[in-house]
């Protein structure tokens, strides 16, 4: 019996065995026809093929065509980055034309770099992902680990199938296609990819290295250093005429980014190739030589005292190149010349920075240090779990490698409207615009027109007979911009505000005053003002309660350390002092008795209001 009974539960597993493979092959079948079905495979052999390991559903995409998709489609996308150039991406108008152009709205989330990592931690813990995610910081375990932990998706089925373009620029390196796939085909990330004006895969140029105060040489009248021997000379006149802290900026590993001076020696940081045998820099030779050199300078001075703690990137902290510390760092080409002074980092109108080879150890001989110049950037975009429409986020990468895509990204599309507005209205709309566009934008404005080259910068060397210069990097400007852009701000919602009031005076009284003989200045100090009263008298209790709260926003979008003793506000100092020297007691005392101050600005003006105008809040 039981031999029975095993014999016929084997045989009804077999049967449903059977039924499910039918069933598998008809609803194969079935999404074969279906236009919505995403496809995993390529149609043809490529190595794209291969890598997608799926069965064939349909032809894939061999041109990237607009609109991306045929309903609007809105897509988050977050981001790591942080300078001074694009602080939000969501304010472009090149995000608005773009969104014309393929349907697809993108809202960015952008995260500063130096809290990156810990709000990508944050990020992934909350388990509320964004649909596209471009990160410099790893993911732990590596990419494919996030495929398997269900965070990214396998972006190869989607490149095969609905990214013509970004396969024909991977497919045409052989390189750069084994750079951005993993060994087992998957990829967890789309990658930027530079390329020519002709739309062709090349080296990304070298754009950031070793800089060095040219000014100080020229004062020194030292040539720029080669070999080791000329370097230790600079240093030590950086430190013993220039005064400077940290003459020598080092890597918290006790290396300059890119293996400056170590490079000197022969060797690298990590595993290197040399000919056609593999190194590890830390065991050879030449490392321990570098090693000795670093201690001999350190006791010396002429090297950062303080980098083991230091967040020394490639591009060195201002704190450091702005202020005199350092004379030689790694800075991006963007910041050479007097970029420091002209940007109110610095207050030294002769700084100087230029680039310079690394050194040497003997007269004649080549630096082999630089920044690797990459093809594949190495900071891919990741479509996550979350997202809805990855077939959509998919041509909308692609179409990001189209040459089309690529100017609408590099160039501001204008506007070409013209409108002919009454004077009145051109008014208005100066002056309510501060109020409805982001803080951001006001104070690049405001930063632009003021530098040096800009509108307001020119027109004060013009009326004062002076040079043109960075007015916000001058302690004395600092304030009157500050004052007279913060009018401008809240002109047009001020405005709104009292026209309101105003809409509402009885216009029999202005026809009395009139035939009383009252002209248009009696009118508005017996009429006008009398009448609005309450209105004055409510903004005013309003702005007693932030008397003391001046906008830190602003204050911190504008100033530099070259002016902290003169822009710093309470705000700003509450926040320096938490978040920059961890004085978190001294900063939460400070905010408290801010409050109580404010607070008891706001009773006492309003209790003053009611009992002389019986007009208040509470």
């Amino acid at each position: 019996m039981k031999k029975r009974f095993l014999l016929k539960v084997c045989c009804g597993i077999l049967a449903l065995a059977m039924l499910a493979g039918c069933g598998n092959s008809s609803s194969s079948s079935s999404g074969q026809s279906s236009s919505s079905t995403v496809s995993t495979s390529s149609a043809e052999s490529t190595p794209e093929s291969s890598e997608t390991n799926g069965t064939e559903e349909k032809l894939p995409l061999t041109e990237q065509t607009l609109p991306v998709s045929d309903e609007k489609v809105t897509l988050s996308y977050w981001r790591v980055w942080s300078n001074d150039y694009t602080p939000d991406f969501n304010e472009y108008q090149v995000n608005k034309e773009m969104e014309e152009l393929t349907n697809v709205k993108i809202e960015f989330t952008t995260v500063a770099s130096s809290i990156g990592k810990e709000k990508f931690g944050i990020l992934l813990a909350s388990q509320d992902l964004p649909d596209m995610i471009e990160n410099n910081v790893a993911y732990p375990g590596g990419g494919e680990k996030a495929i398997s932990d269900g965070i990214y998706i396998d972006m190869a089925p989607y490149v095969a199938d609905y990214m013509p373009t970004y396969r024909a620029l991977r497919e045409s390196d052989e390189t750069v296609r084994k750079m951005t796939v993993s060994d087992t085909g998957k990829m967890w990330g789309i990658y930027p990819l530079f390329c020519n004006n002709d739309m062709e895969l090349c080296a990304e140029p070298s754009w950031i290295g070793m800089v060095i105060r040219q000014d100080w040489l020229d004062g020194l009248k030292l040539e720029q250093p080669h070999t080791i021997d000329q370097w230790h000379t600079v240093l030590t006149a950086f430190k013993e005429q220039k005064g400077a802290e940290a003459p020598l900026l080092l890597s918290k590993t006790g290396i300059m980014p890119y293996d400056y001076f170590l490079s000197a020696f022969g060797v690298k940081s990590e595993f290197y190739r040399d000919g056609s045998t593999v190194k590890y820099g830390p065991i050879e030779e030449g490392y321990r030589q570098y090693l000795e050199l670093m201690a001999q300078w350190y006791e010396e001075g002429l090297v950062d005292q303080n980098f083991i703690s230091n967040e020394i990137t490639s591009n060195a902290p201002k704190d450091y190149i702005a202020t005199g510390k350092s004379g030689v760092a790694t800075y991006s080409w963007a910041g050479t010349g007097n970029y420091l002074y002209e940007t109110g980092s610095s207050t030294d109108a002769n700084i100087n920075w230029q680039p310079i080879t690394g050194p040497v150890l003997k007269e004649g001989e080549v630096c082999q240090a630089r920044n690797i110049s990459y093809i594949a950037i190495q900071t891919p975009v990741s479509v996550t779990s979350s997202c809805e429409y990855p077939e959509v986020a998919a041509k909308w990468l692609d179409y990001q490698y189209t040459k089309d895509g690529f100017i609408a990204n590099s160039f501001a599309l204008l506007l070409n409207e013209v409108h002919n507005r009454a004077f009145r209205r051109s008014i208005q709309t100066i002056s309510y615009m501060p109020y409805f566009v982001s803080m951001v934008v006001m104070c690049g404005i405001i930063v632009d027109f003021t530098q040096s080259g800009g509108l307001i910068s020119d027109a004060v060397a013009f009326l004062t007979g002076g040079k043109a210069q960075n007015l916000l990097g001058n302690k004395d400007y600092f304030r009157t911009i500050y004052t007279v852009s913060s009018i401008w701000q809240g002109l047009g919602y001020g405005s709104i505000i009292y026209l309101a009031a105003l809409s509402g005076v009885n216009q029999d009284l202005y026809e009395a005053a009139k035939i009383d003989g009252a002209g248009r200045w009696k009118q508005t100090i017996h009429v006008t003002l009398p009448s609005i009263s309450s209105t004055i008298v409510i903004m005013f209790i309003m702005k007693m309660g932030t008397m003391l709260s001046v906008g830190s926003e602003k204050v911190l979008l504008l100033y530099s350390p070259a002016i902290y003793q003169t822009a710093d506000v309470i705000s700003t100092y509450v926040y320096r002092n938490g978040f920059e020297t961890y004085d978190y007691g001294f900063s939460t005392a400070v905010g408290l008795f801010n409050s109580v101050v404010n607070t008891v600005f706001l009773v006492s003006a309003n209790f003053l209001c009611k009992k002389y105008t019986e007009t208040s809040l509470f």
